[in-house]
């Protein structure tokens, strides 16, 4: 149970200190890409292609907010689609967050 409370202040604290450079790098230079990707493969054991691959992106969705210091930050998120070149089936699927 002590495990599960430290993941769980690491990864509040995690995001109260990505607020925090964000709200600091959006007044040094706005025009930086404030990304966080995660990713959880999944391949798909139909698909019996090797070689190129390509990527598809969802649009970007609104998911809420995150507060820091009274100012909330938008959270956005897209799902990236890496297909195979021959047949187009999904191989895996990585999602990104963007706080503007």
């Amino acid at each position: 149970m002590k495990n599960v409370i430290k993941k769980i202040a690491a990864v509040a604290m995690a995001f109260t200190m990505l607020g925090t450079g964000t709200a600091i790098t959006e007044t040094i230079a706005p025009k930086t890409n404030n990304s966080i990707v995660a990713s959880a493969a999944s391949y798909a054991p139909t698909c019996k292609h090797s070689g190129s691959t390509y990527k598809t992106y969802s649009a970007w969705w609104y998911i809420g907010g995150v507060e820091q210091n009274i100012i909330s930050f938008p959270v956005y998120e897209r799902y990236v689609y890496t297909r195979c070149s021959k047949c187009g089936y999904v191989l895996y699927t990585t999602v990104e967050y963007k706080f503007k």
